[in-house]
């Protein structure tokens, strides 16, 4: 496989991410994107979930951004991390309003599977403009 064919095949995992598991909600399609331990870092620090509880803590992600539909305005590629700058708008069913989120996300492959993710978001930012 060249360089280019597997930069493409990571950018796939990470859309498949944003849009069979954010916006359709299908946690299930996380058994083929995530590895069986998945280490995630945000604001409110690191977790190292298995792959169970990472479909857990989706659903509660659904709660606050609904539906969403993503826009990948700028991915690249090190090695075996996939950085990318997205924008998602979608529903916050608590406060049934519109929700935009900004996210600036770094994601490590194991294999075609994501392992490790070092995710800030910014609610309300819409960079796309």
């Amino acid at each position: 496989m060249t360089d280019a064919e597997r930069t493409e095949e990571m950018l796939a995992v990470v859309r498949r991410l944003w849009d069979a598991v954010w916006r359709d909600g299908d946690v299930a399609a996380l058994d083929d994107l995530i590895a069986d331990r998945y280490i995630r870092h945000n604001s409110m620090g690191t977790e190292d979930l298995s792959r169970q509880e990472l479909k857990e803590a989706f659903v509660q992600y659904q709660r606050v951004l609904h539906a969403p539909v993503t826009t990948v305005d700028a991915a690249a590629r090190d090695r075996d991390v996939v950085f990318v700058r997205a924008t998602s708008r979608g529903a916050n069913i608590e406060t049934n309003r519109p929700q935009v989120v900004t996210w600036m996300a770094s994601y490590r492959f194991e294999g075609d599977r994501i392992a490790e993710g070092w995710i800030a978001t910014i609610p309300d930012v819409d960079w796309e403009r």
